[in-house]
């Protein structure tokens, strides 16, 4: 090859990805799964605005099982906010009527109270039971908030 005037060159083509080849259809994708994001979001939340739009403000004292509060609707209202009264222990909350999936945002409005919720606590029906991570009854302090989601068969605490 040394001194050749029309020497053979080798090239390799390499095709990329037709998402970064093609802008405008990447940003076309992306609206499309925007847009199925928003309705997932709305309809797990059994809202139409977004998640944990439908709140209810729940009274508690002393033990509670398989809590259905005023105006609880299952699979429709996932934003309870607990007033305490003391320190009352939740056994379990109503989950008729949820799929699996579905999130509830529950906050505790006290400034000075924590609530407790408990382990499958066997006061409340299987059902309605709430499923804390590590086993173990957990606390929610004052003025704080967790995610419980229905895994179909309990309300996950903090998962």
């Amino acid at each position: 090859m040394g001194g050749e005037v029309n020497g053979r060159f080798y090239a390799t083509a390499v095709r990329a990805a037709t998402v970064f080849l093609d802008r405008d259809a990447s940003i076309s994708r992306l609206e499309e799964w925007v847009v199925k994001a928003k309705a997932a979001c709305a309809t797990s939340s059994g809202g139409t605005s977004g998640l944990f739009d439908n709140p209810v403000t729940v009274a508690l004292s002393g033990t509670v099982n398989n809590c259905t509060p005023v105006r609880w609707v299952p699979g429709i209202t996932n934003a309870p906010n607990i007033t305490p009264t003391g320190t009352p222990t939740v056994n379990g909350i109503n989950t008729l009527a949820m799929g699996s999936g579905f999130s509830v945002l529950v906050y505790n409005t006290s400034t000075t109270l924590s609530v407790s919720f408990a382990n499958l606590a066997s006061g409340s029906l299987s059902v309605h039971q709430i499923a804390c991570l590590q086993a173990i009854t957990v606390a929610l302090g004052p003025q704080a908030g967790t995610i419980m989601t229905f895994n179909g068969t309990n309300l996950i605490f903090g998962g």
